[in-house]
């Protein structure tokens, strides 16, 4: 799945800019194993690939080709507690970022390992009623570099589902808590801050589907992340999608995606006095079936 990233810098008025273009590829495995009617278990795995000139700024600036991979591996498992009325997801993942370059790796490697868990309650009238608790936890940089950034998110929400004929929605709405410690050197300064916040999170998903073989959707989210940049640790995140598919046989079919999303960094102590940035991302992906078990992406 080829993808152009752009990422501007919420600190570009001091001088210390990471404004970076990158383009990524990725190529993902899907997997569905059915236990029972009431039972399945998905698994996917997604290896990416990105060589592109970017700036990262810890105490000194670079701008060269920088290589790195990031990693995803996934799992969720579904039971119908009570058939075609009410389900129970948990689902687990685990992201890791390695860059190639030592200068780069000690502040921009990251590891991240979520898991939650999805109630689902199907009501006589279609809706579905929907009550979601996720946990995720970061680590951003080395634990043994100058400057190393972590964060706890939970979050905690309600949404609703249903379907309209060709169109489908979905909303929920939460809160999201953050626990985020920042510790090390940027340039001379040293670092040593510790912090919760607590912030309302919603998203909204909208699909239009006129046929089996063609959809458009929508997506709207607002919620607390991880940082993309240093020396923050995480950020809330505002951010818009639109993507397109269109599948031309039953095995293959095309998707395209485009993105906007807008950073807020809050002041974290000593390590920043807050700021914001934006992503713009554009990219495509070839799907392939094999069947009703095996997918692949690229």
């Amino acid at each position: 799945s080829p993808q152009l990233v752009f990422r501007s810098n919420p600190r570009e008025a001091t001088g210390w800019a990471q404004n970076s273009t990158d383009l990524y590829h990725d190529l993902g495995l899907n997997l569905i194993y059915r236990w029972s009617e009431r039972m399945r278990v998905d698994a996917s795995e997604s290896f990416m690939l990105s060589d592109m000139p970017a700036d990262m700024d810890t105490s000194r600036t670079f701008h060269e080709f920088v290589t790195y991979w990031v990693n995803r591996v996934g799992v969720a498992g579904s039971y119908e507690i009570l058939p075609k009325r009410s389900t129970l997801t948990v689902r687990a993942g685990h992201m890791i970022k390695r860059y190639r370059e030592d200068e780069y790796a000690d502040s921009g490697d990251e590891r991240d390992i979520g898991v939650g868990a999805t109630a689902r309650y199907i009501m006589k009238s279609g809706w579905n009623l929907l009550g979601d608790l996720s946990y995720g936890d970061v680590e951003l940089g080395q634990s043994d570099a100058a400057l190393s950034r972590d964060a706890k998110i939970v979050f905690a929400g309600v949404g609703a589902q249903k379907i309209f004929g060709i169109w489908s929605a979905r909303m929920r709405v939460g809160i999201d808590r953050s626990d985020f410690n920042i510790s090390g050197t940027s340039g001379n300064t040293r670092l040593s801050v510790d912090g919760t916040s607590t912030k309302p999170a919603a998203d909204l998903e909208v699909k239009y589907s006129p046929s089996d073989m063609t959809s458009v959707g929508f997506k709207a989210a607002y919620h607390t992340v991880r940082s993309d940049i240093n020396p923050y640790a995480t950020q809330q995140r505002t951010s818009v999608q639109l993507e397109a598919r269109r599948a031309f046989t039953q095995s293959l079919g095309l998707g395209l995606v485009g993105l906007y999303g807008s950073g807020k960094y809050d002041a974290q102590g000593s390590a920043g006095n807050g700021g914001s940035d934006s992503v713009t991302a554009i990219g495509a992906t070839l799907y392939y079936t094999l069947n009703r078990n095996v997918s692949f992406d690229a």
